[in-house]
């Protein structure tokens, strides 16, 4: 079995250049319409504040809360200690680990309108 990994993009470079974290939130998930996409942005690169977004439309998911996975990812490629600000409110916190792995743990908001309350 293969596992594609989801594109992990960052928003400058996914939009345009000289974009800010806020734009994550200005992002229309209308626009994603096949496969799987992270943006996200840093709100303060000395710090390792990120925010984040996931949307993941071929497995009807418009738009995940709080995606650990993403985090994982994430974490690893940049080979730091992170604090993704995700969703409508999640906050996930993510290091790296020896050989390539890493941890994450947080909060996550429920989405009323999500089978289970959470994607």
């Amino acid at each position: 079995m293969s596992i594609e990994r989801p594109t992990l993009t960052e928003l400058d470079d996914y939009l345009q250049d000289g974009l800010q974290a806020a734009e994550v939130d200005a992002f229309e998930a209308a626009s994603v319409t096949e496969g799987e996409i992270v943006i996200w942005a840093w709100i303060d690169e000395t710090e390792g504040t990120v925010r984040m977004r996931v949307f993941a439309p071929e497995d009807n998911i418009s738009e995940d809360e709080a995606t650990g996975s993403a985090a994982l990812i994430l974490t690893a490629d940049l080979g730091r200690e992170i604090e993704i600000h995700q969703g409508r409110g999640s906050l996930l916190h993510a290091r790296p680990l020896d050989g390539g792995r890493a941890e994450v743990a947080g909060r996550v908001v429920l989405d009323p309108d999500a089978p289970g309350g959470v994607h």
